[in-house]
């Protein structure tokens, strides 16, 4: 079902890329001084790799917020079986 599920997102993918490939749009953005002119496309790759980097962030800081709890785990399970 994994498989499936994989394919189905790499195929809406080329055909988010064919579709933009053949229609590039112009996006403009101003704020104070500051311009930015690009295509839809690159707009988009931005925006996800963006997405993905704070999805990273996001994730070691929870890693991180569980860590002391999981040594605490680690040690316990650790001594049980020596024990054992």
């Amino acid at each position: 079902m994994r498989g499936l599920a994989a394919l189905v997102v790499i195929a809406a993918v080329v055909l988010a890329a064919i579709f933009f490939a053949d229609r590039p749009g112009h996006v403009e953005i101003v704020w104070r001084d500051w311009q930015i002119d690009t295509s839809v496309g690159v707009l988009l790759i931005a925006a996800l790799v963006t997405g993905v980097i704070a999805w990273g962030v996001l994730s070691g800081a929870a890693a991180l917020v569980r860590l002391p709890g999981n040594i605490l785990r680690w040690r316990h399970e650790r001594s049980r079986w020596r024990h054992a």
